[in-house]
């Protein structure tokens, strides 16, 4: 569901480390769109950590949409903290973060 909102697609990896790697460098990006690839990786990571901890210290379960939204809402609040004079609103992250980025 993530790629298919960054419009991105690849394979897979079965190793946590490449995949890493992989979801940073698809089609050989250049290092800014590297990075923020990254960046939305790791707010991947962290929306499923917390819904793993919910599922099993709270009994509550999110529907995937909602695990997406959280990423998405993750990585707009982490780009805002390192860009700060950025003017783009949430709704404008969610339609096309790339440009948002800059890296469009």
């Amino acid at each position: 569901m993530v790629r298919n909102w960054l419009d991105v697609y690849s394979a897979d990896p079965s190793n946590i480390v490449d995949h890493f790697h992989q979801f940073g460098y698809v089609a050989g990006f250049a290092k800014s769109r590297t990075s923020f690839m990254h960046l939305i990786w790791f707010a991947c990571s962290w929306a499923i950590w917390k819904e793993r901890n919910d599922k099993l210290f709270c009994n509550k379960e999110n529907p995937p949409m909602k695990l997406l939204e959280n990423v998405k809402l993750l990585s707009f609040w982490w780009f805002k903290a390192h860009d700060v004079s950025s003017h783009y609103s949430f709704y404008m992250w969610c339609q096309n973060p790339f440009s948002c980025a800059g890296i469009g």
